[in-house]
C-alpha cells in the first residue's frame, strides 16, 4: 500500500506560471508534475537540515546568524525574502485567474512545512496556531529550485 499523500492546491503568480510552463513544455510533462518534482527536490534538501535550520534572507534570524551560515552553508536552507516571494506569488496581477497546481507531500514534509509556518509566521498564514496557508513556504522553494532561478528570487547567502 502506498504512502498516503497530503493534497495542496495553490495558485501562483503569473511570473512563476511562465517560467513552470515553459520548464514543463520542453520536458512534455504537465505543469503538476514538473511542480511537484522540483518541490520534492527542494524539500529533499529541507528535510536535510531541518525546520531549525530553514531561515528567511533578510529577517532577523538570518542576520543573527549571518557568520554560522556563510561557515556552515549546507547545514541551512535559506528562503527567498518575503517581498521576492510576494513578486512571485501574486495571481491579480493583470486579473488572469491561472488553474490551481495539485500539490502532493508525504506526511513527514507536510509537518515540517508546517514547523516551518509556524516558525515563521508570515503575514496571514497561522491563525490561532494552525497553519492556514503554506505560499510562503512552497513559493520559496520554487523559487530556490534552478529551474526557477532565472527570476532572480532565489534566496541569497551572506
Amino acid at each position: 500500500m502506498k504512502d498516503e499523500k497530503v493534497k495542496i492546491n495553490m495558485r501562483v503568480g503569473q511570473r512563476l506560471r511562465e517560467v513552470l510552463e515553459g520548464r514543463a513544455a520542453v520536458e512534455d510533462i504537465r505543469v503538476g508534475t514538473l511542480t511537484n518534482r522540483l518541490l520534492q527536490e527542494e524539500l529533499g534538501k529541507v528535510l536535510a537540515v531541518g525546520a531549525e535550520h530553514c531561515v528567511v534572507e533578510g529577517e532577523d534570524e538570518y542576520e543573527q546568524h549571518r557568520e554560522e551560515i556563510a561557515k556552515s552553508r549546507d547545514q541551512y536552507y535559506i528562503f527567498p525574502s518575503d517581498a521576492a516571494v510576494d513578486d512571485n506569488m501574486s495571481t491579480k496581477e493583470d486579473n488572469t485567474v491561472f488553474p490551481q497546481i495539485s500539490l502532493y507531500f508525504t506526511k513527514e514534509q507536510h509537518e515540517v512545512m508546517n514547523e516551518i509556518v509556524l516558525r515563521r509566521g508570515a503575514w496571514k498564514t497561522v491563525q490561532n496556531g494552525h497553519v492556514k496557508s503554506y505560499r510562503y513556504v512552497i513559493v520559496g522553494m520554487l523559487l530556490n529550485n534552478p529551474a526557477c532561478r532565472k527570476l532572480g528570487a532565489a534566496g541569497k547567502w551572506p
